[in-house]
């Protein structure tokens, strides 16, 4: 409502997806997904295994809860950029941008 940008991070499901896209609807917003991926799985685990979140209230993240996301994942098949964790952060920032300013397709009502 207020005109701003939002980004969820998560891993998304079918359905939540098609609820924020018809809330970008009714809002006359655009919107896009980015699926982040990280296709060396000894990085990934050595990045969660190394990482301390230390948010009151919150657990650390254990390798066994990632891993076995990655095996029931199942990538929304919508029009999507992807970035690979394994990439500079600059290469994938510039691949991001590049995405929302060229290949998203605006909302209902949305000037391109």
């Amino acid at each position: 409502r207020g005109g701003r940008s939002c980004v969820l991070d998560l891993v998304a499901r079918e359905q939540p997806r098609q609820e924020w896209a018809a809330l970008a609807d009714r809002y006359r917003a655009s919107f896009a997904v980015v699926e982040c991926i990280c296709s060396d799985v000894e990085l990934h685990q050595s990045r969660i295994d190394g990482r301390r979140r230390e948010i009151p209230g919150w657990y650390e993240l254990k390798w066994e809860w990632v891993d076995r996301g990655r095996q029931l994942y199942e990538p929304l098949s919508e029009p999507k950029v992807v970035i690979d964790a394994i990439e500079p952060l600059e290469h994938n920032l510039d691949v991001v941008m590049h995405h929302l300013s060229t290949e998203r397709l605006p909302g209902p009502g949305v000037d391109a």
